[in-house]
């Protein structure tokens, strides 16, 4: 039986650059490409498993896009790709829902790394049938308050390993939804929280982080 791949979308206005990474990944992941926006949109219609966005494309912002893929679906993991990548805009691609931002020319073992990261994710997952259309219902166990604890749990599981087998666990969030996944951890953070983890942080002493306003 052939194995089936994860398919990669990679939306890019260099097509030297979709070539390059094509014959790269070709062999591990079903790689499907635009150059535009609009190309992008109708690709992402086709349901990806992962997405490396391009910053600058030449109809629309790589962040414009980026609303709309989340929007559509925010279980789909995207990297962004840049070429003249700056702090402000790693920021506005987090801010997003961006998964993780490179900055061009990276390596092939750095973008295999975070390919193979992203992977991992632990996320709501609308569910698909065999055609991959999405049938309206949510796969396996929604990763929402303790839902997240019971996925963490299989994702160690499935590695071979348990809550248990780590001396330290730390938990970054922005919202009391994730407190029962804070409480597992040995190190909690607080990062941009709501106002009422911000207190609850406070109380209990665990660190908070702001990285912008």
């Amino acid at each position: 039986m052939s194995q089936i791949l994860q398919r990669l979308l990679i939306v890019d206005d260099d097509e030297s650059v979709i070539a390059g990474l094509s014959a790269l990944l070709e062999g591990d992941y079903d790689v499907r490409s635009a150059t535009t926006g609009r190309a992008a949109v109708q690709k992402f219609a086709e349901t990806p498993d992962l997405v490396l966005l391009d910053i600058q494309l030449p109809d629309t912002s790589g962040i414009e896009l980026l609303k709309q893929f989340k929007a559509y679906d925010e279980s789909v993991p995207v990297v962004m790709i840049s070429g003249m990548g700056t702090f402000e805009m790693v920021v506005e691609a987090m801010k997003n829902g961006a998964e993780s931002f490179l900055q061009k020319p990276f390596d092939f073992d750095t973008l295999q790394l975070t390919l193979a990261n992203l992977k991992g994710i632990i996320a709501t997952r609308l569910e698909r049938d065999a055609n991959r259309r999405f049938t309206g219902r949510i796969e396996g166990t929604p990763a929402f308050r303790e839902g997240k604890v019971t996925r963490v749990g299989q994702w160690l599981a499935e590695s071979g390993a348990s809550w248990g087998d780590f001396d330290r666990v730390s938990v970054y969030s922005d919202s009391l939804n994730d407190l029962l996944l804070l409480e597992r951890a040995t190190e909690p953070v607080a990062v941009n929280p709501s106002p009422d983890l911000e207190a609850l942080a406070r109380e209990r002493g665990w660190r908070i982080m702001k990285l912008f306003e």
